[in-house]
Formats: C-alpha cells, structure tokens, sequence
C-alpha cells in the first residue's frame, strides 16, 4: 500500500511541476528550453551529419545549424515575452473591469 501511495505522491509532484512549467503567466519557460534545446542541438548535429559527405557539407551543416540555434533562440525567447504581456495585459483589463478588454 505505501508503493502506490508513495507513487501516486510522486506523480502528482512530477504533474504540478509540469503543469507550473508550462504557465503562460510566467511565459512558458518549459517551451523555451524546448526551443534552445533544439537549436544547442542541431548546431552540435548538423555539422557532425554533414562531415560524413565531406568539408564542404560540414560546412553546410555548420551554417544550417547556426541559423537553427539563432532561429530558436529568438523565437523562444519572443514567443515567451509574448505569453507574459498577453498575461499581463489579461490582468490588467480585469483589474480595470473593461468588458471591451476582457475579450
């Protein structure tokens, strides 16, 4: 009886983790390392895929990769600041009561 009670103790923290990661109140933060995750991922991979066809791929691949980091990295990070105003702009149309707001 404790293993599954010490389980479902366990699920339910990993759960409320997850669930606080991905607030957009605090602009998604789980979404972010997602999108850096990617891009620190493609700028180790590409290169190391393209240096199988030669010098002239790696390079390819180098560049491919460094966009993809860059790309992610910008829009992670504006697509996070974007969750956060939109928040906040929610709260402040409610505090001020405006129905045109509200919607």
């Amino acid at each position: 009886m404790n293993k599954i009670i010490d389980h479902y103790k366990d699920s339910l923290f990993y759960q409320l983790l997850k669930l606080l990661g991905s607030l957009d109140l605090i602009g998604n933060p789980i979404g972010l390392i997602s999108n850096l995750g990617m891009g620190v991922k493609d700028v180790i991979v590409k290169p190391i895929e393209g240096f199988v066809d030669g010098p002239l791929e790696m390079g390819r691949g180098f560049i491919e990769g460094t966009n993809s980091l860059v790309t992610n990295t910008v829009g992670g990070t504006f697509n996070s600041i974007n969750k956060i105003s939109k928040s906040m702009a929610q709260g402040m149309s409610t505090l001020a009561m405006d129905p045109e707001l509200l919607q």
